[in-house]
């Protein structure tokens, strides 16, 4: 998983990025809609350790849409290449495994990548959800929340 952000510039928007949940997973393979209509912007993949040291607030612009509005210097994000007015358009997080949480198979979770039992990496598409969850979604990578520590998110960047 790239540590920095790299958009590429393509003449038409070209919607697929890969995702990696983690070393015992293939990357997944997701496809997602442009945010703007003029084929003018671009998906990128980082991971970015907590905390990232960035602001995000429902876009005012892009309905549905979450946006970066600030970045911390020296953050975590800015490390990252994170810039204000990338979209966020979805992260990596810890999602119940209601059948492993219910046998409480704590093997099954280290090796799933989780330290709370019945808890398994996921994709999260913040794409047309409530804020509130989309913040849950990334405080659930924190260390004492049974994620890894940091997450994987998929951005976009529009090109003036």
């Amino acid at each position: 998983m790239p540590k920095v952000l790299e958009f590429t510039r393509t003449k038409f928007f070209y919607g697929r990025v890969a995702v990696d949940l983690g070393p015992q997973f293939k990357p997944l393979e997701q496809t997602l809609e442009p945010s703007f209509t003029d084929d003018n912007s671009a998906l990128a993949t980082v991971q970015i350790p907590l905390p990232m040291g960035m602001v995000i607030e429902e876009s005012e612009t892009l309905e549905g849409r979450v946006e970066v509005v600030e970045v911390g210097e020296g953050s975590n994000a800015e490390k990252a290449g994170v810039k204000v007015g990338d979209v966020l358009r979805g992260c990596t997080a810890m999602a119940v495994n209601l059948l492993k949480a219910a046998e409480e198979d704590a093997a099954f979770n280290a090796l799933a990548g989780a330290t709370k039992p019945g808890f398994q990496r996921a994709f999260y598409i913040a794409d047309e959800m409530p804020f509130d969850q989309t913040m849950n979604a990334l405080v659930s990578n924190a260390e004492d929340q049974g994620g890894p520590g940091f997450s994987n998110l998929v951005f976009e960047r529009h090109f003036s």
